[in-house]
């Protein structure tokens, strides 16, 4: 092996100089950029004149976007060019300025990384775990869009190393387990309501549909002469334990959480409760004279006795590996079905669930899907950058393509992000760099955004709820409330 130094324009950056072995009997072809024949593999990167190392793949941080078309074209390894770790290719595409852009390789994972200067990404981010992104769904379309990630550890499901996801998952389970057989066995208390309670949850942890099936049944209960309110913990709510009402005259984000001021903008004369002790929330609303009470994400909360127990069911809890959460996105095993009184089967565009083996049949089955619809107007083929802080932003994604939006790429920020200012600005970095004409968002995501960076006003799409069957579902819940009122 002979050691040859390639600089200046073959290194794809003025004043920087490459280190590289070569193979003495040249039999390998060349590269492109000029490097000669023979190079094997790089033996040492020196500083640009800038003073700055090269990373270890192009366009991951700083000055490495001006360097990554001679730099990508290095082999790392044998193998076909292009092939990463794991033989998922990791490439990248360029904007009409010639700058470097992360994009979703074919296998479905994603190019990982903070923001460039040039706003695109891609390459490992340490600071965020080893693991991939999660593959595209079967059947679903085909998510080859740029995406920049800043979930990091709360990216649901992953970027746990899989050892510490085990073992934080088993004593989990066994802390869960035991608190549910201690209820099981009534160990321990189950609280009383004056009003019928129904409760809405999922075994998996965000992106089951929870809060617009809330919203939709509170409508049709109210439309029947039902005097319904909603009660939900205010997850990521800063505004302490104290039961409180949200005004949908002047929400406020940071003090009663997002999903209640979705809630209580989309249910104009429902009270909707924010309160950690569910049973003081209800005893609220029985005190303002509601007829029944409605518990968002309420399957888990055991100190509450409930009348109508229905758990949600799509393709993403039924295609999960059933493991607990941090190693899965499961809360409980299915097992715990058992103790539903209905089974809501949820499409999110990718198709109706089976019955899942669990589920006793005690109780019924019913079928909602969930169509993403846009609120406003839709600008006519203009292109647009996705913004997500939810559970599973794959589904928003896969629900604009579907729409017919020309997606131009993707920014992730975990479920219930409060989004600032920077992060105002790295969207509009990277907006500009697409070539996008503006951002769609979900509605949750629209109530913690706060705007400016020069950006147009975000095209909000919501969520909105079909019941296959007619009124059966709505007519069962009716007549359980109505049993539990006579009772």
């Amino acid at each position: 092996m002979a050691g040859k130094e390639v600089g200046g324009p073959n290194a794809g950056c003025p004043g920087g100089r490459i280190r590289v072995e070569r193979d003495s009997c040249g039999s390998h072809g060349g590269f492109a950029g000029g490097v000669p024949a023979g190079v094997r593999r790089i033996h040492r990167r020196e500083p640009c004149a800038s003073g700055r190392p090269h990373p270890d793949r192009s366009g991951g941080w700083g000055s490495a976007g001006a360097c990554g078309a001679a730099h990508g074209d290095l082999r790392r390894r044998r193998g076909p060019p292009g092939e990463g770790r794991g033989g998922a290719s990791c490439g990248r595409s360029a904007d009409a300025g010639g700058r470097s852009l992360p994009r979703l390789a074919a296998s479905g994972r994603e190019c990982r990384g903070r923001p460039s200067r040039l706003g695109g990404g891609g390459g490992r981010d340490r600071s965020r775990g080893r693991h991939g992104g999660l593959p595209a769904r079967e059947g679903s379309p085909s998510l080859k869009h740029p995406v920049m990630d800043h979930r990091g550890l709360r990216r649901v499901g992953g970027h746990w190393p899989p050892g510490l996801a085990r073992g934080v998952s088993f004593v989990y389970g066994m802390a869960s387990g035991a608190f549910h057989k201690l209820h099981d066995h009534r160990l321990l208390p189950c609280r009383e309501v004056p009003i019928p309670v129904v409760s809405v949850g999922a075994l998996s942890v965000g992106g089951s549909g929870k809060t617009p099936v809330v919203r939709w049944l509170a409508g049709e209960l109210l439309a029947r002469g039902e005097l319904p309110g909603v009660v939900l913990r205010g997850y990521r709510s800063e505004g302490g334990k104290q039961a409180r009402r949200v005004d949908p005259g002047h929400p406020d984000v940071q003090r009663d959480g997002d999903e209640a001021v979705l809630l209580a903008i989309g249910l104009p004369g429902v009270p909707v409760i924010v309160s950690p002790r569910r049973r003081e929330g209800v005893a609220r609303l029985a005190s303002a004279g509601t007829r029944v009470a409605l518990l968002d994400d309420g399957f888990q909360h055991r100190c509450l006795r409930r009348d109508v127990d229905m758990v949600l069911w799509d393709l993403r809890a039924e295609r999960s590996p059933r493991r607990l959460i941090p190693a899965g996105s499961l809360r409980e095993r299915p097992k715990a079905l058992t103790r539903a009184s209905a089974l809501v089967l949820v499409n999110r565009g990718d198709g109706f669930p089976d019955v899942p083996p669990e589920w006793p049949g005690a109780g019924p089955v019913f079928r909602v899907a969930l169509e993403s619809r846009v609120v406003g107007m839709l600008p006519a083929s203009a292109p647009l950058h996705a913004v997500s802080g939810v559970a599973v932003p794959e589904s928003f994604e896969e629900s604009l393509i579907r729409s017919g939006v020309a997606l131009t790429g993707a920014s992730r920020w975990a479920d219930h992000h409060a989004f600032t200012h920077s992060d105002v600005q790295a969207v509009s970095r990277q907006v500009r760099v697409e070539g996008a004409e503006g951002i769609a968002m979900t509605a949750k995501d629209a109530v913690r955004w706060p705007g400016g960076g020069g950006l147009p006003a975000p095209v909000v799409f919501d969520l909105s709820v079909h019941a296959e069957g007619g009124d059966a579902l709505v007519e069962w819940v009716v007549a359980r409330i109505r049993e539990a009122g006579n009772d």
